[in-house]
């Protein structure tokens, strides 16, 4: 008996200690990554987007003059836009799910290479299939982005004394702030490359582009470069400024950006972690989301916000593929294209920055009208303007302020579907992405039959029709801003009066049974009068439920999101948003 009682207290002991040393275990074990190594994710996903995007935006900005042949770079940008519509709705997060955030950021970067790799000999039939690559492994791209970004953030705010949120926004900052580089130093490569020597003459390019422009309009005239007008006035043709540079130009250049493309799908997959994700299955099919996402542009605020939708994806895809080609190229000649959008990338990066919080300060309508200003502006210069080597200022100062009109497009219009659509996300910024990828679709598609003037005046019509759409929107969303608040007000009032004047009932009713039970004289008919009150009151707070605001006609959470200062939630947002933003230039 005493072996049997000591080898149970021995086993009991073990058991003990081993309980122990799995707890301390427990307690000491290390985070499943650390602080640093979340930096270092942090700044290697950076350098995969540099890479990839200083490669691919510059080569995007000189497609309308690099590919001038057939038109081959503006319908090579219409497929990937139009492949992009396609690729939002259906495929993000079915591949995030089968491969995970690293290899679908690795397996869609590599999406890149045959479009850049097809500039070297560029046809029909190699850009357009490798602009349907690039087009269905860009949404993918982004999406496994903010999933990485965000996962991280968690993972870094779990050992950090500030909240999720605030690492979020601070991770995104950092990652644009890196991102927005691209327009700096890929502009910069296309500049020094294309840029022609003091013994290089127009004579060397290596085709002769007049008679295939010929050709293409069918038109036995002679085409000749002093009949060729840049400005509002260009429809087709070339000058000496729109002859593409020569093979060996264009080979260093397409082989730079290779590189850099296949330098950022080597980064990617060398040094980026694996994250393990929750597996959440929200069960509903990938049909049903698209069913969604039309469903829900029958809402009304929706309807209203498609043509400025439209616009932000039409005035984006005008001024890389048109201003580019018959304003900075033609007059001035096709590698200062890339010095000119070096100022859009600059003042479009500061005026994202800035755009969100002026919102504290100013109303988003207010913004919203600058931005508009800017761009009607902008267009009747355009129109009139003929432009020359000698204004060099004019192309800067044009085009910065295109770029201050386009990041207010951006920021404000992404914020706005937030705010108007909060509990309906999804469906919202499906439509979202489907409306800008057919402004950019259309921008680069009507590029190769319509001139220069129907473009500029497609675009303020537009823009007018838009800016109707939104400031409807935008009176409906602070009416119901403000009865959602005036609801919220009534709702706590009526409660104050109902439940002071029931506790008082109450209080007395009370008072006078405790009387009777103690022998004491009570007024039965006052009893009877308390308990009709009471009951009174009972109907009364169902009627204030299913009468007052039936149907969840009011929702007091709902009222309870409703910013009451919506400016800075919205700031606090645009740094996501500017993520989205990004989808929609791939």
């Amino acid at each position: 008996m005493k072996k049997e009682a000591q080898s149970e207290k021995v086993e009991m002991n073990t058991t003990v200690a081993e309980k122990e040393n799995t707890a301390a275990t427990m307690i000491t074990k290390p985070p499943i990554m650390s602080k640093g190594r979340i930096l270092k994710n942090l700044i290697v996903l950076c350098l995969g987007y540099f890479f990839l995007f200083s490669s691919y935006q510059a080569l995007a900005n000189l497609q309308s003059t690099l590919n001038i042949e057939d038109n081959l770079g503006v319908v090579s940008q219409s497929v990937i836009y139009a492949a992009l519509i396609f690729s939002s709705l259906f495929l993000p997060k079915l591949i995030i799910r089968k491969f995970g955030c690293k290899i679908t950021l690795v397996l869609c970067t590599l999406t890149y290479v045959p479009y850049i790799a097809a500039n070297f000999y560029p046809a029909m039939e190699t850009l357009v299939p490798a602009a349907i690559l690039i087009g269905l492994g860009a949404a993918p791209l982004w999406s496994a982005k903010c999933t990485y970004l965000n996962e991280i953030s968690v993972l870094y705010a779990s050992q950090s004394s500030d909240t999720a949120d605030v690492i979020t926004a601070r991770f995104f900052g950092i990652f644009f702030m890196v991102f927005q580089n691209t327009q700096i130093w890929g502009n910069l490569v296309s500049f020094f490359v294309l840029r022609p020597s003091k013994n290089e003459v127009a004579n060397d390019a290596p085709q002769n582009y007049t008679s295939i422009m010929k050709s293409f309009l069918n038109d036995s005239s002679n085409i000749s470069s002093d009949e060729v007008v840049c400005g509002a006035d260009f429809c087709f043709g070339i000058n000496e400024n729109l002859i593409p540079p020569s093979n060996d130009k264009r080979y260093m250049l397409i082989g730079i950006y290779l590189g850099l493309t296949l330098l950022a799908a080597m980064t990617t997959a060398l040094f980026l972690d694996t994250i393990k994700q929750k597996k959440e299955d929200d069960g509903e099919s990938l049909c049903a989301k698209v069913a969604a996402t039309l469903k829900h542009l029958k809402k009304p605020d929706q309807m209203f916000l498609v043509p400025i939708t439209i616009f932000s994806g039409l005035q984006q895809g005008f001024i890389l593929g048109d201003y580019s080609k018959a304003y900075v190229a033609c007059a001035w000649g096709m590698y200062h294209v890339g010095l000119v959008f070096i100022c859009f990338g600059v003042v479009d990066a500061v005026m994202s920055f800035c755009a969100g919080r002026l919102v504290k300060y100013v109303s988003r309508m207010a913004i919203m009208f600058v931005g508009a200003a800017g761009n009607l502006g902008v267009c009747i210069v355009l129109f009139l303007w003929e432009p020359n080597s000698d204004q060099s200022v004019v192309f800067f100062v044009l085009v910065g302020i295109w770029g201050l009109s386009d990041a207010i497009w951006q920021t404000q219009l992404n914020s706005f579907y937030g705010a108007l659509f909060r509990n309906q996300e999804e469906a919202a910024y499906s439509n979202y992405r489907l409306w800008e990828s057919t402004g950019f679709a259309l921008a680069f598609l009507y590029s190769s039959f319509l001139c220069i003037l129907p473009k500029i005046s497609i675009l303020i019509v537009l823009l007018f029709i838009g800016m109707v759409g939104y400031v409807t929107a935008e009176i409906r969303f602070q009416r119901a801003k403000h009865s959602l608040q005036l609801l919220k007000y009534l709702k706590v009032l009526l409660e104050m009066i109902q439940n002071a004047s029931l506790k008082l009932v109450i209080t007395e009713l009370f008072l006078l049974s405790g009387q009777r039970r103690a022998g004491s004289f009570g007024d039965l008919s006052r009893i009877g009068d308390l308990k009709r009150q009471l009951l009174l009151g009972a109907v009364s707070a169902v009627w204030y439920r299913d009468v007052l605001f039936p149907g969840g006609t009011f929702d007091p959470d709902l009222a309870d999101h409703v910013p009451q200062h919506a400016g800075e939630q919205e700031a606090e947002e645009d740094v996501d948003f500017d993520g989205d933003r990004e989808v929609f230039g791939v």
